[in-house]
């Protein structure tokens, strides 16, 4: 999967910054994430064997436990929230109306006995049956703009929360499925590489 589009950084809910977005995803061990604009912000990878990032100045190997389980599970994961509900709990109650911060044409399920004690909140659109909302009062995600890519549907705006603030917004501008991507996409480069 290759998400194309811009993230927007906010600050007490003004735009602070925009720079181009850019991931791409080979289930279940490959990713690269890159943030740019007229300087790098953020560009790391793994192949599944080594992980890499820009730290500012050149492109470095790494092997922080955090950095490297966080890109692993998002190479695994690939868009796939749903299918780790069973990840993170075994046991789930509806909510009987939803959070302030959900859309209120929502019907939402809420973690009872967490594995990472975050107590979750998943809210799926009535007519829809798709994700609308997820997170928790301090925490939050809300997932719109669904649409069809290739044989499954991929939210193209994604807003993410912290303690009532939008902290960015991803606005994709195309999402790729089931193309190739070359393998030195997922290899450290040797010099920066400021395009997405």
């Amino acid at each position: 999967i290759s998400r194309y589009g811009n993230i927007d950084f906010y600050t007490q809910n003004k735009l602070k910054d925009s720079f181009c977005y850019h991931t791409d995803i080979v289930y279940p061990t490959k990713l690269r994430e890159q943030i740019k604009g007229k300087e790098i912000q953020h560009d790391r990878g793994t192949d599944g064997i080594s992980f890499w990032l820009w730290t500012g100045t050149q492109y470095e190997f790494t092997q922080d436990k955090e950095l490297t389980d966080y890109m692993l599970g998002a190479a695994e994961r690939a868009n796939r929230e749903l299918l780790w509900l069973k990840e993170e709990s075994n046991s789930f109650d509806i909510v009987s109306s939803p959070p302030s911060w959900a859309p209120q044409d929502s019907q939402c399920i809420q973690v009872v006995k967490s594995k990472d004690k975050i107590k979750r909140i998943y809210c799926f659109d009535t007519a829809t049956g798709l994700l609308s909302a997820l997170g928790n009062d301090n925490e939050y995600r809300l997932e719109t703009d669904w649409r069809q890519v290739g044989n499954i549907k991929l939210p193209f705006r994604l807003s993410h929360y912290l303690n009532g603030l939008v902290a960015y917004e991803v606005q994709l501008e195309r999402a790729e499925i089931d193309e190739v991507i070359p393998n030195s996409q997922f290899i450290k480069p040797d010099s920066p590489q400021l395009s997405c």
